[in-house]
């Protein structure tokens, strides 16, 4: 695991934090992934049935 460098402006308490942001990080990716493969079945399916 990567220990992130204090920037300028860093809270010190940032474990938390980072973890909240990884967290929606992962949920964002997840619904952009969600998004991107709905599309794609959707496409291939018009496409199949013309």
């Amino acid at each position: 695991m990567l220990e992130t460098k204090p920037e300028n402006g860093a809270v010190p308490t940032s474990s938390s934090r980072n973890r909240y942001a990884n967290k929606r990080m992962l949920i964002i990716c997840g619904a952009i992934a969600a998004v991107i493969i709905l599309v794609v079945v959707l496409r291939v399916l018009s496409t199949v049935q013309a």
